[in-house]
């Protein structure tokens, strides 16, 4: 999982990478709704059609919350809330098996404990507070709900989600507008599910600790730092440049996802990064001219091919021509040399 950036001919960093398919919020979500239809459906004999939904309690659903949920064999099921609500704790023992620890022994093993989970090699999390970790997206928007700083630790957050799973569904739908609607309407349902999601993945998922300070920020610098900006990055460190090494005034001491900070108190800005990118300006109109070029020479190359080809249908129409009318007159000269004799 070791990603070498290269972005210039004169830096260079060695970046942590692994997408982690199927444990998105939505995805983590279906899973959990379908390990409690497989768990409540044994020794039941269920129809595609039937009616009254069997109801499945679920923990991480809010008081007085209910939705319908379709399993993998088109059968309808109704979850719903139990009498007291949603629960923090009771949420993190449905979540906890979808991260699939069980599946770490023999990378623990390969590689020394240095492991997340569904078995993925991870570096350890620093926890000397010497570097400063960002989230985004679904951390944010379970951040949002909690009326904190945007630079808390990960305790103050645990202690935000537990108050979010202590709310009805009134009481969260109220608290939405009053923070003036930092989520979708559909979306502030499923929050005791999403905010012990992200605590649960962030401390047992990938290793921070309770006291691991994190921000909670939309943007960097006014840009948003999603899968677009990584693929961008990607496809800029493709590009053929050669590493030549040269004396750097700023000291790069560590990155922190995306963000690059220097030894000072300063930051290297993700626009100075983007900028990096207008050193290939050169290259890319080297190999926009060749193309042109070769364009060009393709389709003059194609017109030749053409007129050739009639050049040539016409040549061989005329040799038929000639030769149908030489064996015309032939024939003609034998049939009046017959007719003399006679």
């Amino acid at each position: 999982h070791l990603f070498k950036l290269q972005i210039g001919a004169h830096k260079h960093w060695n970046v942590y990478v692994h997408s982690y398919l199927e444990f998105g919020e939505k995805l983590a979500h279906y899973r959990m709704q379908q390990s409690l239809v497989k768990k409540n459906s044994k020794g039941r004999k269920l129809k595609k059609d039937s009616f009254p939904y069997i109801e499945i309690k679920d923990d991480c659903m809010l008081e007085g919350d209910s939705l319908l949920f379709t399993d993998d064999e088109n059968i309808v099921h109704r979850f719903v809330s139990k009498k007291k609500g949603s629960s923090f704790k009771k949420c993190h023992e449905q979540i906890l098996p979808l991260l699939k620890k069980d599946m770490n022994d023999w990378c623990n093993k390969v590689y020394n404990n240095a492991c997340s989970f569904n078995g993925v090699y991870q570096p350890k999390v620093p926890d000397d507070q010497s570097h400063e970790f960002y989230a985004f997206s679904g951390f944010r928007r379970a951040w949002s709900m909690m009326d904190l700083p945007s630079k808390i630790t990960l305790l103050e957050f645990m202690e935000g989600t537990k108050s979010l799973c202590e709310l009805s569904h009134k009481e969260m739908k109220e608290r939405r507008k009053k923070l003036g609607k930092p989520v979708h309407k559909e979306e502030y349902s499923n929050m005791c599910f999403l905010a012990t999601y992200c605590i649960t993945i962030l401390i047992e998922g990938f290793g921070f600790s309770l006291d691991s300070v994190i921000n909670f920020i939309k943007d960097y610098d006014g840009y948003k730092v999603e899968w677009a900006l990584g693929s961008m990055l990607y496809e800029i460190n493709g590009l053929p440049w050669t590493y030549k090494p040269k004396e750097i005034t700023e000291d790069i001491s560590s990155i922190d996802g995306i963000v690059i900070k220097d030894g000072g108190d300063g930051k290297i800005k993700i626009q100075n990064v983007m900028d990096l990118a207008d050193t290939n300006k050169s290259y890319e109109r080297k190999k926009e001219l060749v193309m042109k070029h070769f364009t060009q020479f393709m389709i003059s190359g194609v017109v030749l091919a053409f007129i050739a080809l009639i050049i040539v249908s016409i040549y061989s129409i005329v040799i038929y021509i000639i030769r149908r009318k030489d064996s015309s007159l032939k024939g003609h000269k034998v049939e009046h040399y017959g007719a003399d004799r006679e």
